[in-house]
């Protein structure tokens, strides 16, 4: 068995004013270090969680040469036209190697991975229909909690669910989770029934989240529960702290939310 991690990564230093900028990724120069160790952290996580799993892994990184803070493997320079757009050239270029692996996993550059989560959607993948998928739960601890940051987004539930492997599943209505795994022939599906050939946002997305959200069009998509401890990833680089800081929200608004209470 051999899976491919296709890593998308974006840094371009810009003046913490830059608030469009900042939004998607990119930040003053105070951050480098800091941002450069969690994409280390990161990519050492996926390596070393597979190798655990005695799962022969590929690590490749997506982005362009002239924003990055590690050596990129697949320099998509020429393909793009804004950096918003990686994801999208990324999931292009997968597609035309995947008949070399047997398992396709997508995913951002800030997702710190375990070999427990990993083994378990590979598991419940296998139980699944050919247009279900298992989806993660990208947490991240504030105030001592750990909060689905997606669910937090995005509350609430669709109506199908079940269990498999002894896990209880829900399909959501938020499909993000900055992060995609595949079986391989699953994610030939997925590709050629896309709804969008070209970067486009769909349905009220960003760029970034609609690449993903663009192989989902005929998947039922499910989450483990509960989402703060089942099946988790951890989201490094906060989107909770940069939603506080911008005003987006309050942390007692964080600290109120609790994910499985929109079960009911």
């Amino acid at each position: 068995m051999k899976v491919l991690i296709a890593f998308a990564h974006f840094f371009n230093p810009v003046p913490s004013s830059d608030s469009v900028a900042a939004v998607y990724g990119s930040f003053d120069n105070k951050k480098f270090e800091s941002r450069k160790s969690y994409v280390l952290k990161c990519m050492e996580s996926y390596k070393t969680s597979f190798e655990k799993l005695g799962i022969d892994a590929e690590l490749r990184v997506y982005g362009v040469n002239w924003a990055t803070l590690v050596n990129v493997d697949i320099d998509l320079t020429e393909k793009i036209a804004s950096s918003l757009h990686i994801p999208w050239a990324m999931i292009d270029h997968v597609y035309e190697t995947s008949d070399e692996f047997d398992l396709i996993l997508l995913t951002e550059d800030d997702l710190l991975v375990n070999p427990d989560t990993l083994r378990s959607l590979i598991n419940i993948d296998k139980e699944l229909e050919p247009r279900e998928l298992i989806i993660p739960n990208r947490i991240e601890n504030f105030q001592s909690r750990e909060i689905c940051v997606d669910m937090f987004a995005m509350p609430g539930w669709l109506a199908t669910e079940k269990l498999v492997l002894s896990t209880r599943l829900r399909s959501p209505r938020n499909t993000h989770s900055a992060f995609l795994f595949f079986e391989a022939e699953k994610f030939k599906i997925a590709y050629r029934n896309r709804m969008s050939d070209i970067p486009v946002e769909l349905n009220g997305l960003g760029y970034l989240e609609s690449a993903l959200a663009n192989l989902l069009n005929e998947f039922i998509v499910y989450r483990a529960l509960p989402t703060s401890t089942a099946l988790t990833i951890e989201h490094l680089d906060s989107w909770l702290a940069r939603g506080i800081s911008r005003g987006w929200f309050s942390p007692s608004k964080i600290l109120d939310f609790q994910a499985d209470r929109e079960l009911g």
